[in-house]
C-alpha cells in the first residue's frame, strides 16, 4: 500500500467515525452535529478525489 491510499484510507476511516458522530448528534437533537455530517462528506470527495489524482 503506497503513502496516497494510506492518506486516503486514513480520511475515510475518520469520515466514518464524523459520520457516526453526526448521526447520534442529531438523533439527540444537536443541530451543531449537522456541521459534522457535512465535514464527513468534504472527507469522502476530498478522500475520492486523492485515489482519483493519484491513477
Amino acid at each position: 500500500m503506497n503513502n496516497t491510499n494510506r492518506k486516503a484510507l486514513a480520511l475515510r476511516i475518520i469520515a466514518v467515525f464524523m459520520l457516526i458522530m453526526g448521526i447520534i448528534g442529531t438523533a439527540r437533537g444537536s443541530t451543531a452535529a449537522i456541521a459534522c455530517l457535512c465535514s464527513s462528506a468534504s472527507m469522502v470527495t476530498a478522500s475520492n478525489w486523492i485515489v482519483r489524482r493519484s491513477r
